[in-house]
């Protein structure tokens, strides 16, 4: 299982995966005419842009971009809105993030991932494995601490809250790595639309 501590750097890759896909079989001198940001591109952006205004907020309206999150997928169970609020739900640090319940919703997801895009099928996959070892964490330590035991578990308990809050350090640096993957996004598309201004602009007759 990757450790939970990747999960910023799995963030950062994905977007760059994501962007880079974009000019996959293009060639520098004739790039070929199309939208000004890829589908797949666009649609991890914009749940990166959503996970960094949950992780910005406060809890008021951490509360209701969980709240509206839930509610779209009562209205519309389709797979963008399933995998958003997984994502909200997996989401550590605001009132609403439910490792348990994200764990669930994700595994759905990744039961059948023919019905998600590639990119969606990796942030679904990272997610669930960080969920997944912060559970892991939790159990351990409530296990530790509700025993009447001795000197090696009370070390025990204080490896699992050590590594407790050497992921909590992590999950802070989540919110820069969401910032930084969008910013990457960006510069992708700027690129895309750079490119496509110049094909569309009119060439001056030899």
């Amino acid at each position: 299982m990757p450790s939970a501590g990747r999960l910023p750097l799995a963030l950062a890759a994905l977007a760059l995966t994501a962007g880079c896909s974009l000019y996959e079989g293009r060639s520098a001198e004739a790039p070929a005419p199309g939208p000004s940001l890829a589908p797949e591109a666009a649609l991890i952006m914009d749940y990166l842009a959503a996970l960094e205004r949950l992780a910005r907020a406060g809890p008021a309206e951490q509360a209701e971009i969980a709240e509206q999150a839930r509610r779209a997928v009562d209205l519309d169970p389709s797979v963008a809105h399933q995998l958003r609020h997984g994502l909200v739900l997996a989401l550590p640090g605001h009132g609403a993030s439910d490792p348990g319940a994200a764990r669930s919703a994700l595994g759905d997801l990744l039961a059948n991932p023919e019905r998600l895009l590639p990119a969606e099928l990796a942030l679904a996959y990272v997610m669930h494995q960080e969920v997944n070892a912060r559970l892991v964490l939790l159990a351990e330590n409530q296990r530790l601490g509700a025993a009447d035991t001795g000197r090696e578990d009370r070390e025990r308990l204080q490896a699992a809250n050590r590594r407790l809050q050497a992921q909590a350090a992590e999950n802070a640096k989540l919110k820069q790595e969401l910032d930084e993957a969008r910013a990457k996004l960006e510069a992708v598309a700027d690129l895309e639309r750079s490119l496509a201004e110049r094909q569309a602009a009119p060439r001056s007759a030899p």
